[in-house]
């Protein structure tokens, strides 16, 4: 079975979020960030910002810091002061919960709008208003710079900015609070800039030395404005409004009997969150509504703020030396896994002064995904998660595999699966369909093969196979488990293996299995024939000097027969040899079968050769006979090629001289000890054998 790995991106670009996924990845804060490219996330020490309350920084849509701000200063991402960046606020502008807040032009990735709010009710050194800036982030060979700053929004900040996106998916509320009065602006930026049109929006009325945070939820259809009296934190209450991403507008304010300087939504849009710290399922929240005990989720210090972050957790900053985790923020009640410094993070504090500040972003980034896709190893049904940040009146799947004909489409409204039967890259949609408008959400699974593969010869008996792993390393580090078919395995890249075959030829089926570091499989297999090697054994008869030898096994492509005195033949099995001197000789058959596998057999052999079968050859003399070890040999009528050879008695060759012209004396010259030795002189199909003494 072949498996493979499932890895899943966020892919569409029908909304604002969709290409923005990394954009809050990068936070910094006094003297302390976080980046939430690592998980859990790493903690950053190198922040320039030394102010009180909120901050805020972007990054691109890969998550690498663009630039960060407490209200007043940016800096860029060399940690460096931006052109054009200081003052961009005000005085005290460092110093509130709900600013600086920054939002990217819709459908550019140049320009930033960073919108700032002095302290309510500063000292008359300046008014307090809510402004903005703009920040060409091209500019300065790549490290930005604000071209235009400190442009009034609102006059008489309360400390309250919040951005949401836009019905369309393409546009951005920015809503504004104004102090000591009932009204809320929401400001509406385009591509082209904010627009000219102004929503107002009746709500509560601020009174002095009020502050806290204001958020809408996620999924734009709440916008909850939390609030303390100082110095009595007991005063004031949380209000909540239904918000019309459509118009800017908002209707059915509730209003909760508790102040809470930090607020939040779960990414579902579900739960409001107060610092105290509690949860409240938004449906059940009344025009006037009182907490009991079932909201409290655990114990918190003091009521700071509280920030939704890209991992889908919920984090608090108190006035110490931590960041405290909501794990969970979309699960009710205490499964929420909250508890004071338990999961919390450990971010760096400065000894002089009080500091609470965490970043604020545009709240769209953090809503829980329309559908989720949930499996690992292809071979196994993919699940499709319907999410529930979304109201719907119907929706329609597409798991994009055209292949699988009409069960690659659903109507189910609820969680479906689909099972992919080929490797590849696919673009599942969601359609939701609300209130006459639809909305598109795409997944990219990609289903990749590791690719196992290896090469192997087939080998003869007694040989070892070296199999060599061919396997993609495209996909990264992989393990392998190799079946060598004989009940044998090995973990190792390309192992060698011996198979015991017993003379019988045998055909093994090997299986490769590539692992990835997840935990995905995918085998080949193929076969490895280990060849039996031939029968070489032999027989033989001999009837004085001659002997007929015959081969035991018949069939294989070669016989090739020595006879242990340098004559040989081929490609005969069974053979007759005439020796021509007396001795004992190790003759050897050597048997190639159709497999190219061989195999050698030797025996020695003796033979009588009597002097009644030396034949004398008239035309041919030897002499002097005896010698010192040079004689003549003269040849009466010699052929072109000649061979002339010397033995000893018992059969060991002393010499060997062939010639190729027709001379008709040769000289020979042997090095040997005193004795008799044998010639023989081959004249074409003529020989001559004799004998000769030296006697030094």
């Amino acid at each position: 079975m072949r498996r493979c790995i499932l890895s899943i991106w966020l892919l569409t670009c029908f909304a604002f979020t969709s290409c923005a996924q990394k954009e809050a990845n990068i936070w910094y804060f006094s003297h302390s960030g976080l980046d939430f490219n690592y998980k859990p996330p790493r903690v950053l020490t190198n922040s320039k910002i030394n102010g009180f309350e909120g901050t805020a920084s972007i990054a691109d849509t890969l998550g690498n810091l663009l630039f960060y701000t407490d209200g007043d200063t940016v800096w860029n991402r060399f940690h460096e002061k931006m052109q054009g960046g200081m003052g961009i606020g005000g005085y005290h502008s460092y110093s509130c919960p709900s600013a600086p807040l920054i939002v990217r032009l819709p459908n550019s990735y140049r320009y930033y709008y960073v919108f700032t709010a002095t302290e309510s009710d500063p000292p008359p050194l300046e008014a307090d208003e809510v402004r903005y800036s703009i920040i060409d982030i091209e500019q300065n060979g790549g490290k930005g710079r604000v071209i235009s700053q400190r442009n009034v929004l609102v006059k008489n900040s309360a400390e309250k900015i919040a951005a949401v996106l836009h019905g369309n998916k393409r546009d951005v509320w920015i809503a504004v609070k104004q102090n000591r009065t009932d009204t809320l602006f929401i400001f509406k930026l385009t591509p082209n800039g904010l627009s000219t049109t102004i929503i107002k929006n009746k709500t509560y009325r601020d009174s002095l030395y009020n502050t806290g945070q204001m958020k809408f939820s996620p999924n734009g259809k709440y916008l909850a404005l939390g609030s303390i009296g100082v110095p009595n934190i007991n005063l004031r209450s949380v209000y909540l409004y239904n918000f019309d991403s459509y118009s800017g507008t908002l209707n059915n304010e509730r209003k909760i009997m508790v102040g809470s300087y930090g607020i939040e939504f779960s990414p579902n849009s579900r739960y409001l969150y107060l610092s105290n710290i509690y949860q409240i399922p938004i449906s059940k929240i009344s025009k006037v509504y009182y907490l009991d005990s079932t909201m409290y989720i655990g114990k918190n210090p003091a009521p700071y703020p509280m920030q939704l972050a890209p991992d889908g957790k919920l984090y608090i900053r108190t006035n110490d030396s931590f960041l405290h985790v909501v794990k969970y923020p979309n699960l009710e009640g205490k499964n929420c896994g909250f508890k004071y410094k338990e999961q919390a993070i450990y971010i760096k504090k400065n000894m002089f002064f009080s500091h609470i500040g965490i970043p604020v972003f545009l709240a769209s980034y953090f809503q829980s995904e329309a559908f989720n896709v949930a499996t690992k190893c292809i071979g196994e049904p993919v699940n499709f998660m319907l999410g529930d940040a979304y109201e719907t009146d119907s929706i329609y799947w597409d798991f994009g595999d055209t292949a699988s004909g009409s069960s690659n489409y659903s109507k189910i409204k609820g969680d479906v699966t689909h099972q992919y039967s080929k490797y590849g890259v696919y673009y599942p949609r969601l359609i939701i369909f609300s209130a006459g408008v639809a909305d598109t959400f795409i997944h990219k699974i990609s289903f990749t093969d590791p690719m196992p593969n290896f090469e192997a010869d087939n080998v003869c008996e007694n040989d070892t196979i070296r199999f060599k792993n061919t396997s993609s390393e495209l996909v990264g580090m992989l393990q392998f488990n190799w079946r060598f078919g004989d009940g044998e395995n090995s973990t190792l890249k390309s192992p060698s293996h011996f198979y015991k075959i017993g003379g019988v030829s045998q055909t093994y089926n090997v299986t490769l299995t590539s692992t990835m570091n997840n935990g995905c499989k995918d085998s080949i297999t193929k076969p490895v024939t280990v060849n039996a090697n031939p029968v070489s054994d032999f027989t033989y008869i001999k009837n004085k000097n001659r002997v007929d030898f015959k081969a035991t096994q018949a069939g294989n492509t070669i016989y090739h027969w020595t006879f242990g005195n340098g004559d040989s033949a081929s490609n005969n099995k069974d053979y007759s040899y005439s020796y021509p001197l007396s001795g004992k000789y190790l003759a050897c058959l050597k048997v190639i079968n159709a497999d190219a596998c061989s195999s050698l057999t030797c025996k020695e052999v003796s033979v009588t050769a009597g002097i009644a079968n030396i034949k004398k050859h008239n035309g041919i003399k030897v002499y002097p006979n005896p010698n010192a070890g040079s004689f003549e040999v003269e040849i009466e009528n010699p052929s072109k090629e000649v061979n002339i050879e010397v033995y000893d008695l018992l059969g060991n060759q002393i010499k060997n001289s062939q010639v190729y012209h027709h001379a008709t004396k040769y000289n020979i010259e042997i090095k040997v000890a005193k004795g008799v030795y044998l010639i023989r002189v081959q004249n074409e199909s003529s020989v001559f054998l004799g004998r000769i003494m030296v006697n030094h």
